[in-house]
């Protein structure tokens, strides 16, 4: 019984797969959707591959063109999100990350706009500074902590240091190095590189997706002041600045778009 099942599913199959490969690089819509039908409802076969190759048959190549003008504008949308962030609305970290990690993050099927133009082998602009890792305290490399008092209310916020007016350290890495460098180690010794800080704003935190649930250092960090950073007013504690990974994604952009503008990319 379990032989005529499977003569009956692969005859037509194994026809379809040979039409298919003998009309030309475009293959025939119809069939293709056939074989797609059955793949998926034969799951257990074993063949999961021949999905994905056709799949990758009915996909069309970009051209380095077409790829330069998605470039242009990836990083129009980048300026714009920093711009709406420097104008008072932080929320719009999450729309940097996810500029980000279009154009930076590179793994299994994720294909990074600038691994495809070979823009990763450029160096980066570092200006978080070398990590120390004696430093057992809270550090946020990437950004600072303005405080502002009116009156008698006191706000406190991070800045990313592109915009903070304190001035910026800067080196030069290459890019594997620059992406997986720590850049924030909060109180409780959880770190954080740029590329844990753009996957968790774009992947789980409302930049491209929502997960239903966030890995705990993170909304540690993000929503539980884990950096452990306050201020306050003769001896009383008022308050502490949220949110440092959105502020780091802002200077992440940053130096993304000084390096660009360097190798004469923008």
């Amino acid at each position: 019984m379990f032989g005529v099942i499977a003569v009956a599913v692969w005859l037509p199959l194994a026809a379809s797969i040979v039409a298919i490969t003998s009309e030309g690089t475009r293959p025939n819509t119809l069939r293709l959707n056939f074989v797609r039908k059955i793949l998926a409802q034969n799951p257990s076969s074993g063949i999961g591959r021949v999905l994905q190759a056709l799949n990758d048959m009915a996909r069309i190549k970009r051209t380095t063109s077409e790829l330069k003008e998605e470039m242009r504008e990836q990083l129009e949308l980048l300026r714009s999100a920093c711009e709406r962030y420097d104008g008072g609305s932080p929320i719009h970290g999450k729309e940097i990350a996810t500029r980000l990690r279009v154009l930076l993050h590179h793994h299994g099927r994720s294909n990074s706009l600038l691994q495809q133009l070979q823009l990763r082998r450029a160096r980066f602009l570092d200006t978080a500074g070398k990590f120390n890792p004696n430093n057992f305290a809270g550090t946020h490399n990437l950004t600072s902590v303005k405080i502002t008092v009116d009156g008698e209310t006191t706000i406190s916020c991070y800045e990313p240091k592109c915009t903070s007016g304190f001035g910026e350290k800067s080196n030069w890495m290459p890019f594997p190095d620059w992406w997986k460098e720590v850049v924030i180690r909060d109180g409780n010794g959880a770190k954080f590189s740029r590329r844990d800080i753009v996957l968790h704003l774009a992947d789980t935190d409302g930049g491209a997706h929502v997960d239903p649930s966030i890995e705990e250092q993170y909304k540690s960090l993000s929503r539980g002041n884990s950096l452990g950073i306050c201020f306050g007013r003769n001896g009383e504690i008022l308050g502490a600045p949220v949110r440092p990974e959105l502020a780091s994604a802002r200077q992440i952009a940053h130096e993304l778009l000084c390096t660009l503008g360097k190798r004469g990319v923008i």
